[in-house]
């Protein structure tokens, strides 16, 4: 008798979906209602409430079945409020929804799971975001593969967490969110995450989720423009961006750059 070698038992990737909210109580059903209605069973769903007085809690308790953890008290703002959602993840990859956003589809969290179980090195995958409160329902996505990018797309085309699924293993290697900054953490995240291993980012041409795009970020321009700044200069002006400053010369040419054509 031929005994084939037993092959290896392997466990389904495990998402960790985390809601921040305060006083959301007029936006977040649209939210907990797209999170219901995923397909994909291996899903852990935690709430993460900023002590609201609004009612929002009122309207989570009636998605409690869905729901993994609810944690209600006061934050120092949402960055903080999205680092003790990762301090409570469980699974082996983390995604944030916000409270005034939903999936665009129920098999969002069945593909994505299955991109990561397709490839083990993937260690952070990203898609596109539709935008709300837009004309025609804008489709957002980086313009190539961030590993293929120049420092024009990491500066104006970064990533937005609402289309990004991160594994837990990413963040113990890069940190959480700077708290220092109060609009930017986010995007400052992912500029580490990309520097420590863009090999590991993976794109997928998949619209992820319907995102409200007029948030904080959006309404405070010009205090998220100087965060940026600040972001550029700590990251972006270092050896180890050379080469993405040698692309974004040889793509743009001296010409248009010295004609000072926006980049």
């Amino acid at each position: 008798m031929n005994l084939q070698p037993a092959l290896p038992i392997t466990a389904p990737i495990r998402i960790t979906v985390v809601t921040v909210c305060y006083n959301a109580a007029s936006t977040i059903e649209v939210t907990l209602r797209s999170m219901a209605t995923q397909t994909y069973p291996h899903v852990e769903y935690l709430i993460v409430d900023g002590a609201s007085s609004d009612g929002t809690l009122d309207v989570v308790q009636r998605y409690a079945t869905h729901i993994s953890r609810i944690v209600s008290e006061k934050d120092e703002g949402i960055y903080d409020a999205m680092n003790k959602g990762i301090g409570l993840a469980t699974g082996d990859v983390i995604y944030f929804l916000n409270a005034d956003d939903s999936f665009v589809d129920d098999t969002v969290l069945a593909d994505i799971a299955a991109v990561f179980e397709e490839d083990a090195s993937r260690m952070l995958v990203y898609g596109n975001v539709v935008y709300q409160d837009a004309p025609d329902g804008i489709v957002y996505g980086p313009a190539v593969p961030f590993r293929d990018s120049s420092i024009h797309e990491i500066l104006h085309k970064p990533f937005c967490h609402q289309a990004t699924f991160a594994r837990l293993a990413l963040f113990e290697k890069t940190g959480t969110f700077d708290r220092s900054f109060r609009y930017v953490a986010d995007y400052e995240w992912y500029i580490k995450a990309f520097k420590a291993d863009p090999k590991s980012l993976y794109q997928v041409d998949r619209n992820i989720a319907n995102y409200y795009y007029q948030g904080r970020s959006y309404t405070q321009g010009e205090k998220t423009r100087k965060e940026k700044a600040t972001v550029f200069f700590r990251h972006l002006m270092s050896f180890d961006m050379l080469w993405y400053w040698l692309r974004y010369m040889k793509l743009r040419g001296w010409k248009k750059k010295l004609f000072g054509e926006q980049w």
